[in-house]
């Protein structure tokens, strides 16, 4: 049994002055938000991972698929019947495709079991089509190596993995235009762009419009950035920037911004990744993880220095994650908890 402590004495000599409440910190509009028209987009499509040892599906709808292959892309006949698949399982493929991205680049892919396959580990996927909304119209072709592993080794789910640099852009993917044109309030034509903030937090929103209209130098009464609620800014162009848009957004994302980020904690179970955002403190709490016992002696310890302190002790990833969940459900923590 492995016993971990955590004091508020402990957080307050290991904490910087810059993670606590109150603490502004300095960014960029390109830090906080994304052009609307340039998010990244989902592409998805269904395949087999092939060369399992024995671990894979023992469906009817994988025997189906495999037949289906055979015929469709080796041109060989078999019954789904007779087919066995304990070294094949169906998949679900995923990838999100960053905005911009050209013909012929790279991108990772994620693969997730959809069958009763017990690890997709050594396995390979076989070339499979991703496309969006119409299946008809491929996008990327997936293929590789499946790894189950997290960045620090460990396996947190062996029936979903990535392969990384798996997938090909064969195809382009549509865009909306990244300017809209529309009416201002005084009647006129007028262009704009809007920024979509990452986190919704009203205050940051008008940071944000208040940065752009400081850089353009325009007056109270006709603002050029508004912020329309708590996560969207639309932001005119100005006429001297409409043969240079390009420019226009890249000086606009680069203005700063002085913000106080809110406190969320962000855990991919996949990869074994914790992103701790904000002053992220913890309650008093006494929680049990397996054969770790852990105590927060007063409230208002920093997750920060919990995650410090696993690190010296050497526990792994998917340790640390089960303590935050764990603290999450005690209503320990005092943050937005996020799993992806």
């Amino acid at each position: 049994m492995r016993t971990l402590t955590l004091s508020l004495a402990a957080a307050l000599l290991a904490v910087p002055l810059a993670a606590w409440p109150g603490a502004a910190r300095a960014g960029t509009i390109r830090d906080l938000a994304e052009v609307k028209g340039a998010q990244e987009q989902q592409l998805y499509g269904v395949g087999l991972v092939v060369g399992l040892r024995g671990t894979g599906d023992k469906t009817a709808e994988t025997r189906k698929r495999i037949a289906q292959l055979l015929a469709n892309g080796f041109r060989f006949t078999a019954k789904a019947e007779d087919l066995t698949t304990k070294n094949i399982a169906l998949v679900l493929v995923t990838a999100r495709v960053r905005p911009f991205l050209k013909q012929g680049q790279r991108l990772d892919v994620t693969v997730s079991s959809i069958g009763d396959a017990s690890s997709l580990e050594n396995g390979t996927l076989i070339p499979t089509p991703l496309h969006a909304s119409d299946p008809d119209v491929q996008y990327v072709r997936a293929e590789g190596l499946v790894s189950v592993k997290a960045a620090d080794g460990a396996v947190l789910s062996p029936t979903s993995g990535t392969v990384s640099g798996g997938g090909i852009l064969e195809r382009e993917v549509p865009a909306p235009p990244l300017e809209v044109v529309g009416t201002g309030a005084d009647g006129r034509r007028v262009e704009y762009i809007e920024l979509i903030l990452r986190q919704s937090d009203f205050r940051l929103a008008r940071e944000v419009a208040d940065s752009v209209n400081t850089f353009l130098r325009v007056p109270q009464e006709a603002p050029a950035a508004r912020a329309l609620d708590a996560a969207l800014v639309r932001v005119e162009i100005p006429s001297a920037y409409a043969a240079n848009k390009v420019g226009f957004i890249e000086e606009i994302t680069n203005l700063p911004v002085a913000y106080e980020p809110p406190a969320t904690v962000r855990i991919n179970e996949r990869t074994g990744v914790v992103v701790i955002t904000g002053a992220v403190k913890v309650n008093k709490a006494a929680i049990s993880v397996g054969n770790i016992q852990m105590k927060v002696e007063e409230d208002g310890a920093l997750l920060v220095d919990l995650q410090a302190t696993t690190r010296k002790l050497a526990y792994s990833n998917s340790e640390l994650i089960a303590i935050i969940k764990e603290l999450d459900r005690a209503k320990a923590l005092q943050a937005r908890l996020i799993c992806e």
